[in-house]
Order: C-alpha cells, then structure tokens, then sequence
C-alpha cells in the first residue's frame, strides 16, 4: 500500500494519492501512482482517481486545494460533527472559514441481539469485512461492553474497504490482511481471496447497499450481513446559506 503526495513549492497546490496492489507490482505500482499525482498537480481539475471514498477529508482537502487560498471564504461542511475537523483544519489553514452543518450522524443499535450473537461467534467466519470507520468504531464500543477483547478478531481474518478502516482496526492492535484496489465495496466482493464454501461476516450500517452481500454469494461465499450502527438525521438547525461561499459534500 503505498501513499504519495505532490506539492508546489508554495503550497498552494497539492495533490495526494493512495493506490494498492500486490507486492510483485511495486514499482510498476509507484509508477501509476507518480503518474496520476504529476498529472493533477498540472491539471486544473486534481485527479479523483488518486483519492478514494473511504476517506471523504482526502478528497474534500483536494478540492478546497485546487482552489489555492480561501480567504475570507465561508465554507459549509455537511459531514457528521465528530469527522469534520480535519477538513476545517485544512480550510482554516487557507484562510477560509469553516461552517459545520451536519447532515448525518451515526447512533448505536436499538436491538443488540444479532450484532452480539455475531460478535461472540466470529470464530465461526473466515473473512470479516469493515465497509467503514464507523463500523471498526460502533464494534470496538459493543465489544467492550460484551467484555472481549478486540484481539478475538485476531483468529479470522480481516480486510477493510479502504486506509481509513484500516488505521482504525489498527489503532485496537489488529492486522487487516485485505484492502481492494479501489475503496468500494463491489471492489471487494470482486477482489477478496476468499473461497468458494467459506464464510464471511460483514459488520455495516443499516442503510449500506446489499451489492456487496449479493456479489459475494454469487461467488459461492456464505455470507452473514450484520447492522453494526445506524445512520440517523442529526437535530436541525438553523444556518444562512445567503453568507455561504461553497458547500461540501463527501
């Protein structure tokens, strides 16, 4: 897994990248990524392909970097409140004003029973899937409420959508023995070594897609698809669009 960035001199142009693949294909790998990165940097547009939908704040400081300085800017944000700060950090550090209106949220379960019933037979799987941070996050809270230790994990293995889900199932000591080449989910169900007859567990939202499941089966695989968190409205407030210079959605 390799990460690389491209700067001007000045600063004020970045591109950053992150592309994956097997070993074997390194440098050919590396290459592919200088390619994408010196690309963009020339590019008015930055290159999309170098960023990935598992961690919106790469994709959101790309943007906001293409546009150079933000001074004197207001800049609504529409991520949940506990991820917006690196992103109004980066706005911040452009002279912009970051807003924060929160659109979406994240709350545990109502009805504990399957994801516990899951948690306590992960033994039972060969694969078990993050599709995001939050999954990592809502299943390390349930686990210590259960009383176990992340590390029962550690007998399956793991694979993440994307670096983000990753460092998160780092950060509680676990090894992620897969990230797909492009952070989506029909990614995984295309590219996951996992065989014919065996079984993975696959910890999500409640409104994720069902594509990932479904790809999965049509591979042969006996797949367990289990509600790790909900996906909830946060409370409305009030905010004045007429002051606001650019919204952003990741």
């Amino acid at each position: 897994h390799l990460r690389g960035i491209v700067a001007s001199e000045d600063g004020k142009r970045i591109s950053r990248g992150e592309i994956g693949g097997d070993t074997t294909r390194a440098e050919e790998l590396g290459a592919e990524l200088a390619a994408r990165l010196v690309g963009a940097r020339h590019s008015p547009n930055l290159d999309s392909r170098a960023s990935n939908l598992d961690n919106p704040n790469r994709l959101s400081e790309q943007t906001i970097a293409a546009n150079a300085s933000l001074q004197g800017r207001k800049i609504l944000i529409t991520r949940a409140h506990e991820q917006a700060d690196t992103f109004a950090e980066k706005i911040r550090a452009l002279g912009g004003e970051p807003m924060e209106f929160p659109t979406i949220d994240f709350a545990p379960l109502q009805d504990f029973r399957e994801l516990d019933n899951a948690l306590v037979r992960v033994k039972e799987f060969d694969w078990l899937v993050f599709t995001s941070a939050n999954g990592v996050r809502f299943a390390a809270d349930r686990l210590r409420t259960l009383g176990i230790e992340p590390r029962v994990f550690a007998t399956t293995k793991i694979a993440a959508i994307g670096p983000a889900t990753a460092r998160a199932l780092e950060s509680l000591g676990l090894r992620v023995d897969f990230i797909p080449t492009k952070f989506l989910g029909e990614q995984i169900a295309i590219e996951l070594p996992i065989e014919r007859g065996q079984r993975a567990l696959l910890l999500r939202a409640d409104i994720a897609s069902d594509v990932l499941a479904r790809s999965l089966e049509a591979r042969g695989v006996a797949v367990t698809n289990i509600d790790a968190y909900r996906t909830v409205m946060p409370t409305a407030r009030a905010v004045d669009l007429r002051n606001v210079d650019a919204v952003t959605f990741t």
